[in-house]
Parts: structure tokens; C-alpha cells; sequence
């Protein structure tokens, strides 16, 4: 499907596709709109025409009862054309809400990116209110205007070169205006974009951002950024309100010249005297979609932008493959010379890294800050892509796996607990009994992840117990408390094989025993575990140690080995200290 001269992407032509019966009939009923439209002009001619010379107050009276009948018809066919609008944005939210949100949740970008995609949905927002607003009406609107020219030239040539000529100087105005405001809209809406997704950052972060005393610094950031982007919105203000003025000053002047030249020819016998007043109505509606799109100019081009952005949001991902459906993983884990590049500083997060791991086997990743360990972590789990190599899950390159099933198998807890606004359970359970009806199974699965990773207890002295409602990012549980809860989700579903970043970060001696504990037993049953660490405290359960700097394996292989090339390296200085003179 192609639009506007770009090709639509098959997911949004197929919504636009279920609309087209709206559209269809919203243009059938504009065509009878305006036929409406034409009713104070006929009621006007009659008037002057039969009433007038003849006195008929009979017909005075009929005319007017079907005038009153016909305005009403109008408002009708106009409040049924807008709820049709109104009807085909319900719809295109129902059929594109849900896949926008995958597309957005699917997209794998890096961790040194910017995500692409925080309005996304305020931008879809903009598309449904445009198409439902008065300038989308207006441009239903103006393929009529021809009737109303032809009109015109039924009363008199002259009119209708009056209400042309009108309809041309409007749409130069209309060109002139989308020529000096598209680009500082434009600018004004990404802008404002970036200030609305630097705001939700803050808003989430207020107290850290309070603690660190960067509260004036970081309003006065945002202000810049918002005035940046009014900057922008003002300057096509300004413009826009110009032209519109323009827009104003010619509609109304041409309807004085309407009247003006419907006079002349009344004078000379030409028309009727009812055709003067009849032309100035029939011009002052043949220029009104016009007037009506320049002063809509505005949520028109957010509406555009908002559906463009839409399909470049789509073509940007990938067609889901057609995934063999592999058997369910043990938990062998084969890293194969696996690269991830930072694009931007020109150097590797990871580089060559390369190590495996067997069902029931525990390792630990060590190294010094911005070694690669969260990277690696990501790219094990998925959320986030590697430039070379293979990430293999029982000897199944990641790619050929379906991401969404795979997941179920991985137990995966990040570097930032990151819980959901919901109840603990709902968090425990990722949210999954929004899409069964089975309760029970979910219940019970949750208490065994909970009891799997030995926070059962804790979560029965919580204030509801599974039931206690939490906020965004674990707000009304301690740091602590959220961890072992993100810990039981990793748990969740009986996976084959956990990922833990830093799961004892916030953790006391008793939480850092209890997690040992949780390790063991799901080594016990056959699973197996990357651990990232930077406390030496939960390394006590591994099986291997992976020591990465600057991006490499520096060492892989037991934590006895590990501690035997410690001792060398220090012995070195030792002996050479030793041997120096004097």
C-alpha cells in the first residue's frame, strides 16, 4: 500500500484496510453534507424570488418547515460523520495498540542507545485525534467545493470566477503555510518528545535526584529542553497565525466582492436580487474547508508525523521468523567468540568472549566496573543484540530460537530488580495470569519459585503476603526485599538455566546465605547458573570462575586455578624484590 507517496507498512495498511468502510461512508455522507450545506442559499432565492413579489405566506411557511427539517438532517448526517471518526479511532486502537507495544517492547537496542521509541504512543494518540478533528473534516470537505463553483456558474459565469478565483488564493495560502510551518512543527513535536521522555525519567528518579541535590540543575535542563522545543512551536505559530489571518482577511473579502459583483449584475438585470445574497453564502462556504484546514494546519502535521512515525517504527523491526519449535532447553550454555561493538566510542564491550557451561554447573563472573559482566549477562538472556559470534542454548544458536519462549526457560534477574506496579504475586508471576484463566496453576507456581528461592517466609510476613500491592521499581518494599523478589521471579516457571546480575547487591549476610541456598538447590536440580558478583560472598557456590577485563576473558576455568594464578602473579614482585640489589 502506498500513501502520501511512501510505502505503508503491511500491519498499518491492514488497519487503515478494516477503517475503509468508515472512510467510505464518512465521504458519502459529506457529499450529502454539502448538498445540505446548500440549503440557506435555495431558502434565500426563494424568499426573494416567490415569496417576495408574490406575498405567499403559505409558501413562506412550507419553506421554512422544510428548511428547519433539512437543518436538522444536516446536524444529524454531521454528528453520525464525526462518531464514524471517532468509531474508526477506537478501531485502529484496538488493532494497532497491541502490536505497537510489541514492536516497542521487541526492538533489541544497546544499552549505549537511546531508545527510540519513548512517544511512540503519544504519537499514535496524534493520529487518531487528527483524523477525528475539524481539520480531517474539512479535507472530507473539500473535493465539494467544485458544487459550489458550478453553482455559482449557474447563477452567473462571473460568480463563479469570483468563487475560483477565491479557492485558488486560499490554497496558495494553505501551500504557503504548510511551506513555513512543517518544519519548525516538526521540530516543535520532537522536541517536546525528548522533553516528555526526559520528564518521565525524572519524575521516576525524583528522589534519587533529590538526594544528590540536582534538583534545581536538573529543572533547569528540562526547561531548556521545553524551551527549545516552544521555541520552535512559537516561530510556526507565529507563521501559522499569518497566513490564517491571511486566510481570514480573503474569506471575508471575498464574500463582500461576491456580494459586490451580485449587486452589479442585479442592477443591470442580470440575476435576481435573491442570487446576490445566495452567491456571497455559496462563496463563503466554498472557501470554508480551506479556512478551516490552515487553521487545523497544526494537529493536522502532528497527526502526519504521528502515523509516519508509526510505520517507520514498524519497518524498522525485523519479520518475525518462522521458528522451529525446538524441545525444551536443559541449560547448556556454549558462548562461541561472541563481540558486542559500542558504535558510537568506537571500542568492544565485549570482545572474543567465549566459554561454556553444562546442566547443573554454577558460574561466576568477576572483574572490575565496566568490565562487560551486565553486558554479557544481556546478551545471554536476549536483551541486547551482539555484533559477532553465537550465543548457543543446548547447541540452538539464540536466533533460532522464538525469544518468547525461550524466555520461559530463563531465569533472569537484572542488575535493577525492575518491578511492576501490581502485587507481588503479579510480579512473581510476570503478569502472566492476565493471560490465562487458570488461577490455580499460577498460584502454585508462584509459591514454588517463591519457596525455590527461599523467600516464601518472607513474603508471608509482607502486610497481604503475595497479595501486597507494590509500585513502579519495587516502591514500598526495601532494596533488599525487592531483590528476593525479583530473585523468586527468576525462579518462576521451573527455568533450566538462571542469569543473576549482582543478586546480592543489597542483600545482609542472611539474604546472601538464603540465595546460596536458592543457587544450590536449583543446581541440584539440574540447572545452571551465571552469577555475576561483585561481593566475594555468594562465589563460595560455583563451580567455575570467568574473569573479564576491558571486554575479554581474562581467566576461565575453576576458583581453585583462579586463586593458584593470584598467588603466582603476587609471588612475582616478591621474588624479583628479592633478587634486586641492595
Amino acid at each position: 500500500m502506498v500513501l502520501l507517496g511512501k510505502k505503508i507498512n503491511g500491519v498499518l495498511a491492514n488497519a487503515l484496510e478494516t477503517c475503509k468502510p468508515h472512510f467510505v461512508n464518512v465521504m458519502i455522507f459529506s457529499l450529502f453534507l454539502n448538498v445540505l450545506y446548500l440549503t440557506p442559499t435555495i431558502y434565500m432565492l426563494q424568499v426573494y424570488n416567490r415569496v417576495m413579489p408574490t406575498g405567499g405566506l403559505a409558501t413562506l411557511f412550507f419553506l421554512s418547515l422544510i428548511t428547519i427539517i433539512a437543518f436538522l438532517v444536516l446536524a444529524m448526517l454531521d454528528n453520525l460523520r464525526t462518531r464514524l471518526l471517532v468509531r474508526s479511532g477506537l478501531k485502529l486502537d484496538m488493532e494497532l495498540s497491541g502490536p505497537i507495544m510489541t514492536q516497542i517492547l521487541s526492538m533489541q537496542v544497546r544499552s549505549t542507545e537511546a531508545r527510540p521509541t519513548a512517544n511512540v504512543m503519544r504519537n499514535f494518540d496524534s493520529f487518531k485525534q487528527a483524523i477525528s478533528g475539524q481539520g480531517f473534516l474539512a479535507l472530507c470537505d473539500a473535493p465539494w467545493i467544485v458544487i459550489y463553483i458550478l453553482l455559482c456558474f449557474l447563477l452567473h459565469p462571473y460568480l463563479a470566477l469570483v468563487c475560483l478565483a477565491g479557492a485558488i488564493i486560499l490554497t496558495i495560502l494553505a501551500v504557503m503555510n504548510e511551506r513555513a510551518t512543517y518544519k519548525q512543527l516538526t521540530l516543535a513535536t520532537q522536541g517536546m518528545a525528548r522533553a516528555y521522555a526526559t520528564q518521565d525519567v525524572l519524575t521516576a528518579k525524583a528522589d534519587v535526584i533529590s538526594a544528590l541535590g540536582m534538583r534545581e540543575a536538573m529543572v533547569m535542563s528540562q526547561m531548556r529542553t521545553r524551551h527549545e522545543a516552544m521555541e520552535s512551536n512559537v516561530h510556526a505559530g507565529m507563521s501559522g497565525n499569518r497566513y490564517r489571518a491571511a486566510a481570514k482577511f480573503f474569506r471575508l473579502l471575498l464574500q463582500s466582492v461576491g456580494l459586490g459583483v451580485g449587486a452589479l449584475l442585479a442592477v443591470e438585470n442580470k440575476i435576481s436580487p435573491g442570487a446576490v445574497f445566495a452567491a456571497s453564502l455559496l462563496i463563503s462556504r466554498a472557501t470554508a474547508p480551506i479556512d478551516q484546514t490552515i487553521s487545523s494546519w497544526k494537529s493536522l502535521v502532528a497527526g502526519y508525523n504521528g502515523f509516519f512515525s508509526l510505520n517507520d517504527l514498524f519497518n524498522s523491526v525485523e519479520a518475525k521468523p518462522d521458528y522451529v519449535g525446538l524441545p525444551a532447553p536443559r541449560g547448556q550454555l556454549d558462548l562461541e567468540g561472541v563481540s558486542v561493538a559500542n558504535h558510537e566510542l568506537k571500542t568492544y564491550l565485549l570482545a572474543n568472549v567465549s566459554f561454556s557451561l553444562q546442566p547443573g554447573e554454577v558460574v561466576g563472573v568477576i572483574g572490575p566496573s565496566g568490565a562487560g559482566k551486565t553486558t554479557l549477562a544481556r546478551v545471554i538472556v536476549g536483551a541486547e543484540v551482539y555484533d559477532t559470534g553465537a550465543v548457543r542454548i543446548d547447541n540452538g544458536e539464540r536466533r533460532e530460537w522464538d525469544p518468547q519462549r525461550l524466555a520461559k526457560y530463563i531465569g533472569y534477574f537484572p542488575q535493577d530488580t525492575v518491578l511492576f506496579e501490581g502485587t507481588v504475586r503479579d510480579n512473581i508471576c510476570r503478569f502472566d495470569h492476565v493471560l490465562t484463566a487458570d488461577m490455580g496453576a499460577v498460584d502454585a507456581a508462584v509459591v514454588r519459585a517463591a519457596q525455590g528461592a527461599g523467600v516464601h517466609e518472607l513474603i508471608m510476613r509482607l502486610p497481604n503476603g503475595y497479595n501486597t500491592r507494590i509500585g513502579i521499581n519495587g516502591q514500598g518494599l526495601s532494596a533488599g526485599q525487592a531483590q528476593l523478589i525479583g530473585l523468586a521471579r527468576a525462579f518462576y516457571g521451573e527455568p533450566s538455566l538462571l542469569v543473576l546480575d549482582e543478586p546480592n547487591s543489597h542483600l545482609d549476610s542472611a539474604g546472601e546465605e538464603m540465595l546460596a541456598k536458592a543457587i544450590a538447590g536449583f543446581r541440584a536440580g539440574g540447572g545452571s547458573v551465571v552469577v555475576i558478583a561483585h561481593r566475594a560472598g555468594i562465589l563460595a557456590v560455583v563451580d567455575k570462575l570467568l574473569v573479564l577485563q576491558g571486554g575479554r576473558v581474562q581467566y576461565f576455568g575453576t576458583r581453585e586455578g583462579w586463586t593458584r594464578q593470584l598467588e603466582k602473579a603476587a609471588a612475582k614482585p616478591a621474588a624479583n624484590l628479592e633478587k634486586s640489589p641492595g
